[in-house]
């Protein structure tokens, strides 16, 4: 047991649905709400935490409500939070004997760390032309740009598969072609090998990238190799000094470091590099299971240090869209058109809805919370339950921390969310590829290729940054905090399509190997017909 941890639970294990539970029912004390039945809303988690793992969306989707009911109860909820989460989690110092303290001491006591890390850079040698910047998007064996992107743009607005305000943020991207030279410009990545990250686009746009992860000399020779090919510039921590590795192989593997185990170490290394520079921040490292709350709050705390103790830092996230969102109230209106909707498969939707008891294709469209101030807010529901309780926690660690520091540190906070890609980790667990592969069945729903994504997320990323309409901007004005992340959402479709989200795949799948077999069943059907027809010849 060594970094971030769960902290003991009752019974002296680290439980992470006791850690869990109890986080969220932090954030909820003292807000003000609307009882049920005369119960709090804290009683009610209570009574819920002792079968978390199937009760957590409920309570999930209550803690959600809740913070929309006012700017104050978001903020509030969001700073509970992460303040439960940095007390009750441990950070175990194997550097240190093994010395254990609360992640918020740990991140607090940096400054009486010893400096482990180096500087390394790599500039790349790829040519780059300021003069001839035009925004394109790799898309299925084919490039966008120019009047085939905005065509497309608009299809996927039309479609439902993106926010109209995404298409906006992408078209300024386009006519603002200075935005994407970014040679002045400084990026930290957190999980920079992320396969949805932007690590390419930004080299690719002669970015400094500051990368930060594992150390493994695959992940190094990769990152490295890519930013020789590029015009960018790579900076990056090493256990050694730079000039004492003299062959690739020694960089490879003396490069990186671990961003659960040697957490308050990276927030020290950061705080060196570059001075004066401005930063932009962006967390992106994902792994399964309980280690996503542990590198999700790992993150978090040196995005907080950072933002607390350098200026001029600006801080960006990926959302997912299997998650709560606010979403616009044409949104929730369309949902409801598509969900009552003449079509052939409908009664083939119906099929299934009834077969699995109701469980299958649920409606998406929900009724609005009012707020304290009379106002009707919308919402999506796209919990997927197979993702689990820990998956829900390290993405409100994320929503949280934007909310903090839009609201009360004044950061400018690109927060968008990203869609459901083709990556290597979706299509490797064979359930979830088959499910995403059958996802076009449903109106508005689309897989988007990795590449793509790539490109039209890090260009959401610079319309935030550079825009001052944006919504990422603290100036803006929003009627609860949390609509961040409704702006400049590239859902695939979740936003708007008639069925909830996490009630789609089990169908999905089905579809897929339904038209996966289509030919088969088309030769068989042949295969009759020309049997058929050979015996009528034959009888003749």
């Amino acid at each position: 047991v060594k970094g971030v941890v769960f902290p003991p639970g009752d019974k002296g294990d680290r439980s992470s649905m006791e850690a869990n539970s109890r986080t969220v029912m932090d954030a909820v004390s003292g807000v003000t709400g609307v009882d049920v039945g005369g119960v709090s809303l804290v009683q009610q988690l209570r009574e819920m935490a002792a079968k978390w793992r199937f009760t957590y969306e409920k309570g999930f989707v209550s803690m959600f409500e809740l913070a929309m009911r006012s700017p104050e109860n978001a903020v509030k909820i969001a700073e509970q939070g992460l303040a439960s989460a940095r007390r009750r989690f441990e950070f175990v110092d194997d550097r240190d004997g093994g010395r254990t303290t609360s992640l918020e001491d740990a991140m607090g006591g940096v400054d009486l760390k010893t400096a482990i890390f180096h500087t390394a850079e790599v500039r790349g040698e790829g040519s780059f032309d300021p003069t001839s910047l035009e925004f394109a998007v790799p898309y299925k064996r084919k490039t966008l740009r120019g009047v085939a992107l905005q065509e497309h743009l608009d299809k996927w607005v039309k479609n439902g598969t993106i926010e109209p305000s995404a298409a906006h943020g992408i078209r300024k991207v386009m006519a603002n072609p200075a935005w994407l030279d970014l040679r002045g410009r400084f990026f930290v990545l957190l999980g920079a090998g992320s396969a949805m990250g932007p690590i390419k686009v930004l080299l690719s746009l002669g970015a400094n990238v500051i990368a930060v992860d594992l150390d493994r000399p695959k992940i190094w020779e990769r990152l490295i190799s890519m930013s020789r090919k590029s015009p960018g510039r790579l900076i990056f921590p090493t256990k050694t000094p730079q000039a004492e590795m003299t062959s690739d192989e020694e960089l490879y593997a003396g490069s990186g470091c671990n961003l659960i185990t040697d957490t308050p170490y990276i927030l020290k290394w950061l705080l060196s590099v570059v001075p004066g520079e401005s930063l932009t921040i962006g967390s992106y490292a994902y792994l399964d299971g309980a280690l996503h709350v542990q590198v999700s709050l790992a993150m978090d705390g040196i995005v907080e240090g950072l933002v607390a103790r350098r200026p001029n830092i600006s801080v960006a996230y990926l959302m997912t869209p299997t998650d709560l969102h606010m979403i616009p109230e044409d949104a929730n209106q369309m949902s409801l058109k598509l969900l009552n909707r003449a079509r052939p498969t409908l009664v083939l939707d119906r099929i299934f809805n009834l077969a699995s008891g109701g469980k299958l294709l649920q409606k998406n469209a929900r009724k609005p919370v009012k707020s304290f101030s009379g106002q009707d807010l919308f919402y999506v529901n796209s919990i997927s339950t197979q993702q689990g309780p820990n998956y829900a926690l390290a993405k409100r660690i994320q929503l949280w921390r934007s909310v903090v520091c839009r609201e009360n540190q004044k950061c400018i906070v690109s927060c968008n969310v990203a869609p459901a890609s083709y990556t290597a980790s979706n299509l490797h667990v064979r359930s979830v590829g088959w499910a995403l592969k059958g996802m076009w069945y449903f109106d508005c729903m689309e897989v988007f290729p990795q590449e793509t994504t790539n490109a039209v997320m890090t260009a959401l990323m610079l319309y935030d940054l550079n825009d001052p309409t944006s919504p990422s901007h603290p100036d803006v004005k929003l009627h609860n905090p949390m609509e961040i992340t409704q702006h400049g959402a590239i859902h695939g479709g979740t936003f708007r399509s008639a069925y909830k989200f996490g009630t789609m795949g089990e169908v999905a799948a089905i579809i897929y190997f339904l038209s996966y077999l289509r030919p088969l069943l088309m030769l068989g059907l042949f295969i009759a017909y020309l049997s058929f027809v050979l015996r009528l010849e034959f009888k003749k």
